[in-house]
């Protein structure tokens, strides 16, 4: 199970980034925090006992923290009228730190 669940997080956090990194940047900005919310659940919601250890767990937690600071990091600069191309910028941030933690995460299993 959380490896289905570290599948799908990963999913949306690819989907994200190439949202973020091609088209109008306040068009990428509103999918890119859509499909980066979605991942901060999924993440979020991943019950403890379904954990496959406590590695794959506190990554899980890592890719919640990161992606909920960077969604909140984006939402006040955006409250603050920061251009969409640099509240963009932090979203990719975001998405790209995400997706080394769960390659962290998926090298370890490989090697495990």
């Amino acid at each position: 199970m959380t490896a289905e669940v570290l599948l799908e997080i990963q999913r949306q956090v690819r989907d994200a980034q190439a949202v973020l990194r091609d088209g109008d940047p306040a068009l990428a900005k509103v999918e890119g925090v859509l499909l980066l919310r979605q991942a901060e659940d999924a993440a979020g919601d991943l019950p403890s006992d379904l954990a496959v250890d406590n590695v794959t767990f506190r990554a899980v937690l890592d890719v919640r923290n990161e992606l909920g600071g960077c969604l909140l990091a984006a939402e006040r600069m955006e409250e603050a009228g920061v251009e969409s191309r640099v509240v963009a910028g932090i979203l990719r941030r975001g998405a790209a730190t995400a997706e080394v933690i769960i390659g962290r995460v998926a090298a370890g299993s490989v090697r495990g």
